[in-house]
C-alpha cells in the first residue's frame, strides 16, 4: 500500500483530471492521518454536491422540456382556433355574397341563406365562449362559485333548456333517478354547462330513439350517465374526444360537429368539483357518458360556501 502522502498526491490529482477518489487509508493519527481525514471528508462533501448538481441540471432540462412542450401546445392552440374561426366566418361572407348576387327575387332562397348565417354566426359565438372557457382554465382565472346545491335540479334545468332541440328532432328524453335529490357542492352554472353539454352531444348524434338521463349514488358519491341511441364512437376515438379540438363527425352531415372544445371543457369542470367522466359506446348502439361528483348528506344546508 502507498504511503497517505503518496495516496493524497494521486487522490489530488484524479481530483484534477475531472475524477472522484477514493477514500485515502491511514492508521496514523499524526498530521498525515489527520489532513487524510479531513480531504476524504472533503471528497464527500464534493460527491454530494456533485449529485445535487446533477439533480438540478436534470430539474433544469425536464423544465426546458415542459417550457418546450407548453410553447407548441400554445402554437397549435391558436392554429386551431384561426382555423376554427376561419370556418364560419369564410361561410358568412359566401353567404352574403350569395344574398347580393340574388336581391329579392328569390324569397325561399334568401331565407335559406339567412338562415344559415344565423347558424354560422351561433357557431362563432360558441366558439369564442368556448375558447375563453377553456383559456381560462387553463390559466387557472376560471371564477368558481360555489354552493351546496341539488344535482337533480341541475339536470331539470338543462333539460328544460335542452326540450326544443330534442322535440325539433323527434326525440324523448327519459329520467330516471334513484333518489329525489343528490346535494353536492359545486357552481351551478358550470354543472349545468356540463350536463347541457352532453345532452347537446346525444341529441346532435342521434337520429332516432331517445335521450335517458340518470343518476344514482356510487360509493358516496353521484354517478350521473347521459345515455342516447345514436351511432356510437369508435374505440380508437373515446380516449381522445375529451381532448381540446377533437371532433367526432356528424351523424347527419358528415362534417364536424361542435367546437372540439366542449367535452375538454367538461372534463375540466368536473375535475375542478372533484369528479371524473369517462363514455361508454359501441358503433351503431349508441353511446353513454357518465360523471361522477362527490354528493353530501341530504340534511345539508344550501347556503353559499
Amino acid at each position: 500500500m502507498h504511503s497517505p502522502t503518496r495516496q493524497l498526491i494521486q487522490a489530488m490529482q484524479e481530483i484534477i483530471d475531472g475524477q472522484f477518489p477514493e477514500p485515502v487509508e491511514t492508521d496514523s493519527t499524526d498530521e498525515i492521518g489527520e489532513l487524510a481525514g479531513k480531504f476524504n471528508e472533503m471528497v464527500q462533501i464534493l460527491v454530494q454536491r456533485e449529485a445535487s448538481a446533477q439533480q438540478q441540471a436534470e430539474q433544469l432540462r425536464e423544465i426546458n422540456r415542459e417550457l418546450i412542450q407548453a410553447k407548441q401546445s400554445q402554437v397549435e392552440f391558436l392554429s386551431d382556433v384561426s382555423h376554427e374561426l376561419r370556418t364560419p366566418l369564410t361561410s358568412i361572407r359566401s353567404f352574403c355574397d350569395l344574398l347580393l348576387m340574388f336581391g329579392d327575387d328569390d324569397p325561399e332562397t334568401r331565407e335559406e341563406f339567412l338562415e344559415s348565417i344565423i347558424e354560422s354566426c351561433d357557431r362563432l359565438t360558441n366558439l369564442i365562449n368556448d375558447v375563453l372557457d377553456s383559456s381560462k382554465m387553463q390559466a387557472g382565472k376560471m371564477g368558481w362559485n360555489a354552493k351546496r346545491i341539488d344535482l337533480i335540479e341541475i339536470i331539470d334545468s338543462s333539460v328544460r333548456v335542452m326540450t326544443g332541440m330534442v322535440q325539433e328532432k323527434g326525440l324523448e328524453i327519459v329520467n330516471q333517478f334513484s333518489a329525489q335529490s343528490f346535494i353536492v357542492e359545486g357552481d351551478r352554472d358550470r354543472l349545468v354547462q356540463v350536463v347541457t353539454n352532453l345532452i347537446n352531444n346525444a341529441v346532435k348524434f342521434t337520429s332516432t330513439g331517445q335521450i335517458t338521463i340518470s343518476a344514482e349514488h356510487a360509493h358516496q358519491r353521484v354517478k350521473v350517465s347521459v345515455a342516447d341511441t345514436g351511432k356510437g364512437i369508435a374505440p380508437e376515438h373515446q380516449d381522445m374526444i375529451f381532448e381540446r379540438f377533437i371532433q367526432v363527425t356528424s351523424q347527419e352531415s358528415g362534417k364536424p360537429a361542435g367546437t372540439g372544445l366542449g367535452l375538454a371543457i367538461c372534463r375540466e369542470i368536473v375535475e375542478h368539483h372533484g369528479g371524473e367522466i369517462w363514455v361508454d359506446s359501441e358503433l351503431g348502439r349508441g353511446s353513454t357518458f357518465f360523471f361522477t361528483l362527490p354528493v353530501l348528506p341530504d340534511d345539508e344546508s344550501n347556503d353559499e360556501v
